[in-house]
C-alpha cells in the first residue's frame, strides 16, 4: 500500500485467529503505519466451526487473544474494530467504513523538528459528546523515500496464454533496481515467472507450468486466473490488482 497515494485503508475480514503468520504483530502494525494505511479489522466468526477447530490438540490461539490483537491493529493505525452479528450484518459494517472514509478529515501541521523518525501525536476536541478516532503516532519523512516514478503496471499485452508463452507487462519503475522478481498467484498458489527481459518501462516474462495439485479439482475447466505480483528490491510484495492473466 505504500506505493499508493492519498487516503488508504486495509479491510481485514477474519475470525481473529492466527495460524502461522511469518511476521509479528508489531512489524505488521509498523508496516501499515509506514504506508500511512488505516486498518479496519472485521471479526466474522463461525462459532460452530470455531469451537471444533479449538477442540483439536496442539497449540492454538484463543478468541480473546484475537480480539485484543485486532483492536490494537485498529487503534494504532487510526482505523476501527468492528464485529459482525445478527443485529449488525456485514452490509451495515461496510457502510460505516465507507462513511468514515468519505467524511473523515485529513489534518496536517508543521513539526518543530524536520528530522525523520517515529512521532507520537494526540488529536482531541472540546465537545464532550464527540469521540476522536485517529492514529496515535506516525513515521515522518516516509513520503520522500518513495520511488519516483512510483512502481506500477499499466498494461499487459496478453491476457489469455499457455505455459511457455511470453507476456509483456508495461508500466513505470520496473527496472532491476526496483523489481527483483515477478510472481503469479491465484490466492492459493504463488509461482515465480522467469523474466526474459526487463527495463524501466516493461518486464517480459515466460508463463510457467501450473501446479498439478491443490486448488485444481477433477473435471475443473481451464483457463485459471492468475494475478501478477512484483517483488521489490527491499523484499516487499506489490500485488498488481486488476492485471490478471488466464492460463490454459
Amino acid at each position: 500500500m505504500k506505493w499508493e497515494r492519498g487516503l488508504k485503508a486495509c479491510i481485514l475480514l477474519t475470525d481473529g485467529i492466527d495460524y502461522g503468520s511469518e511476521s509479528t504483530l508489531s512489524a505488521a502494525i509498523e508496516a501499515a503505519q509506514r504506508a500511512d494505511t488505516l486498518i479496519y479489522p472485521i471479526l466474522l466468526v463461525d462459532w460452530l466451526g470455531h469451537d471444533i477447530i479449538h477442540s483439536l490438540p496442539g497449540p492454538t490461539a484463543t478468541h480473546a487473544d484475537g480480539v485484543r490483537v485486532l483492536k490494537r491493529m485498529a487503534q494504532e493505525t487510526g482505523g476501527a474494530f468492528l464485529e459482525v452479528s445478527i443485529r449488525r450484518p456485514i452490509g451495515s459494517i461496510y457502510k460505516q467504513i465507507e462513511d468514515e472514509l468519505r467524511f473523515g478529515y485529513m489534518l496536517g501541521y508543521s513539526p518543530r523538528s524536520s528530522a525523520d523518525g517515529y512521532r507520537t501525536i494526540r488529536v482531541g476536541v472540546n465537545a464532550k459528546d464527540l469521540v476522536v478516532q485517529a492514529r496515535e503516532d506516525y513515521y515522518a519523512g516516509i513520503a520522500g523515500a518513495w520511488p519516483l516514478p512510483r512502481l506500477r503496471i499499466t498494461r499487459v499485452d496478453r491476457v489469455n496464454v499457455r505455459a511457455g508463452d511470453v507476456v509483456t507487462a508495461s508500466g513505470n519503475g520496473l527496472d532491476r533496481s526496483n523489481i527483483d522478481a515477478l510472481y503469479l498467484t491465484d490466492g492459493a498458489f504463488t509461482m515465480e515467472a522467469p523474466v526474459v527481459e526487463q527495463t524501466a518501462t516493461a518486464i517480459k516474462f515466460s508463463v510457467p507450468e501450473q501446479p498439478t495439485s491443490g486448488v485444481w479439482k477433477a473435471g475443473e475447466k481451464r483457463p485459471h486466473l492468475w494475478t501478477i505480483v512484483l517483488q521489490t528490491s527491499n523484499r516487499d510484495l506489490l500485488n498488481c490488482i486488476g492485471f490478471t492473466i488466464a492460463i490454459e
